[in-house]
């Protein structure tokens, strides 16, 4: 998927009125986990996007393209379709886990940079954090999911990522405030507070552990040079740490 094909089709269905070229592309490139992991490629900048090769900017243009219309069966599309990609990566996640291999029909195995490439292509979705509604919280949740039984080097890899430049610091604010929203909706909407029912909240604390682990990165890298890392108190939220990572945190940009 290019950016220049969104704003084509986009352009040409805006003139017309007829939005089916544009949902159809939405929908058959959002809900391929390969496709998505095949596109916005940075040919440079690997080691500052923790070797993605991630373009941000084409990446963040794509989402506005296809927002900026203010069609909402388009932004359903978008959702609908994320959330068979994550859907599609969860199974490959659990084939791996239980068998050692991903079936000959996956295009991509999902072990490593592939995964996480098409799992930060669909963090990247403003509506992601935006909406409330059911539709949109319910692939947050599915996304915490996946984190959460992808192998543990793309675990790493995300983390990685997180620390990374291209992950820019308000990125991974407004990241980290659209999970903690999450949390809070939950636990308030929940029918009662049993394991069973908090599952989503326990997989979005999980990732948010990815997102203190990036800021302890940046503040070890701060005093890398012999001076004595202060101690982020044990009760301290992924927040809390960003604050001790001196501002910069979230983003290597900032760190």
């Amino acid at each position: 998927l290019a950016l220049a094909e969104l704003q084509s089709v986009g352009g040409a269905c805006a003139a017309s009125g007829n939005w089916a070229a544009m949902e159809t592309l939405v929908t058959e490139s959002f809900q391929d986990p390969a496709c998505l992991a095949a596109s916005f490629v940075s040919p440079e900048g690997g080691e500052s996007s923790a070797g993605l090769f991630m373009d941000m900017a084409a990446l963040d243009g794509a989402y506005q393209e296809i927002l900026k219309h203010e069609q909402e069966p388009l932004v359903e599309a978008l959702l609908s379709a994320s959330l068979r990609c994550v859907e599609v990566m969860m199974a490959a996640a659990k084939e791996q886990k239980a068998t050692g291999k991903v079936s000959a029909s996956a295009k991509y195995g999902f072990a490593g940079v592939p995964c996480i490439r098409a799992i930060v292509a669909l963090l990247a979705n403003p509506e992601l954090l935006e909406r409330v509604d059911e539709e949109a919280q319910n692939l947050l949740e599915q996304s915490c999911r996946l984190l959460c039984v992808v192998p543990s080097p793309a675990r790493a890899k995300l983390c990685g990522w997180l620390a990374s430049p291209t992950c820019e610091e308000t990125r991974f604010q407004n990241l980290l405030r659209g999970l903690q929203q999450f949390v809070t909706l939950s636990v308030f909407q929940a029918p009662d507070h049993s394991a069973g029912a908090l599952e989503g909240v326990i997989a979005a604390v999980r990732t948010m552990a990815l997102f203190h682990e990036a800021n302890v990165r940046l503040v070890e890298a701060k005093y890398e040079f012999g001076a004595k890392a202060p101690q982020t108190p044990p009760s301290a939220t992924a927040a809390d740490a960003h604050t001790a990572g001196g501002g910069g945190g979230g983003g290597g940009g900032g760190g």
